[in-house]
């Protein structure tokens, strides 16, 4: 209720094109953000390509005005169908018929580096989708084409929506999921829990 509340705040209505950015290419909070907007039913939403960084680089208009929106009442059409829950992963994560894929990179991937949770390692089935590769060196989408060939490769015979994509806490998985709807897939799903949740439960299996 209350996302449903601040996007009425907002002034969203179905007619509304919303633009999310932020400072990390565009591809941090802006992704999720790009996926809440579709999870509550609203298609008319994009993710800014390089995201600040790139907008200053090019040298085009920035203020500090607060732009005053008039409110509306937002009526959520919840697409429960774009993430899946702790007991479909579980359930899925064999199946041939379904991938599951870890957005992090092959260091958290394999128990390394920096972690934030107790438990290191990754959802046992799980292959690696690290969200990193899916830009170039300057932070912007790598082409359609390319992008295409990378998720084919990956999912192979799986069907998009039969593809799952987790990470740590939640919010970068969902730069796969736009990177494959951008490349021209059909809807794939995001695991919100996550790795946190995930090892909230020592029966569930993981692997290093």
């Amino acid at each position: 209720a209350s996302f449903t509340e601040t996007l009425s705040n907002w002034g969203i209505t179905p007619d509304t094109q919303v633009i999310c950015y932020d400072a990390e290419s565009g591809l941090m909070a802006a992704s999720r953000l790009w996926l809440m907007f579709r999870w509550m039913g609203h298609e008319k939403v994009a993710v800014l390509d390089g995201g600040l960084k790139v907008w200053i680089n090019e040298n085009r208009e920035l203020n500090q005005d607060v732009r005053v929106f008039t409110p509306t009442v937002f009526s959520p059409n919840v697409r429960e169908d774009l993430f899946a829950s702790v007991d479909e992963v579980d359930e899925v994560r064999n199946s041939a018929e379904h991938c599951v894929f870890d957005s992090r990179g092959a260091e958290g991937y394999h128990g390394g580096g920096k972690y934030y949770d107790p438990v290191r390692g990754h959802i046992a089935g799980a292959g690696l989708a690290d969200r990193a590769e899916i830009t170039d060196s300057n932070g912007l989408f790598k082409s359609k084409d390319e992008l295409k060939k990378r998720y084919e490769t990956l999912i192979g015979a799986v069907k998009p929506e039969n593809t799952i994509f987790y990470c740590g806490s939640g919010v970068t998985a969902a730069q796969n999921v736009l990177a494959m709807k951008y490349a021209g897939f059909a809807d794939t799903k995001m695991y919100i829990g996550s790795w946190s949740e995930w090892i909230t439960d020592p029966s569930r299996e993981i692997a290093l």
